[in-house]
């Protein structure tokens, strides 16, 4: 099966939460792009052993990341959320507690903030 990918581009500013099992069974990445403030206060994870959901920040000033990163609780491997950040001003995650592998990787990333994260 293929990947679902969402694009949300040129908005004033984004806040929501990522519950991508409610939207389907596949593969999910979300790509954000030429947006100034984009907050994501909860992130789940769509159940797809070993392949990982994306989240590609593009062109962005100011990103928060805040709460519960999550899967399946029936499942023994979750597939690892992926956060890209490519030309992002300022990139914060605080209080986030990710129970799925996370990876970061940035091109053009000015600053990366991490309060009580694990």
């Amino acid at each position: 099966p293929r990947n679902l990918e969402i694009v949300l581009s040129n908005c004033d500013s984004l806040e929501m939460e990522l519950n991508s099992a409610e939207l389907t069974y596949k593969q999910l990445d979300i790509k954000i792009e030429n947006t100034p403030s984009v907050i994501i206060n909860t992130i789940r994870v769509v159940s797809v052993e070993e392949n990982p959901q994306f989240v590609i920040l593009q062109n962005v000033t100011n990103f928060y990341l805040t709460g519960k990163i999550y899967g399946s609780q029936f499942l023994d491997k979750q597939g690892p959320l992926h956060l890209q950040f490519h030309n992002v001003g300022h990139a914060v995650l605080e209080d986030v507690n990710s129970t799925v592998p996370m990876k970061v990787t940035a091109r053009h990333l000015a600053s990366l903030s991490l309060y009580r994260t694990y």
